[in-house]
């Protein structure tokens, strides 16, 4: 999945969750890389162990998503 693509789909599901307070746990899992305006935050990316962890994430979201 595109990281433009994944920051859309951030977006939109933070301002649906803030609207009515549900979560989907596979979006839940990009919250610690995400930061307020969408974007992917480069300081929580930096070691290989992080990368990883953002991959299988953003894996899960390609998942539900389709």
């Amino acid at each position: 999945m595109r990281t433009k693509t994944l920051q859309k789909q951030w977006k939109a599901y933070t301002k649906q969750f803030e609207q009515t307070n549900i979560k989907i746990p596979e979006l839940e899992a990009l919250r610690p890389f995400m930061g307020a305006r969408g974007g992917v935050l480069k300081r929580q990316t930096r070691s290989k162990k992080q990368k990883e962890a953002f991959k299988q994430a953003a894996a899960g979201v390609k998942d539900i998503l389709g």
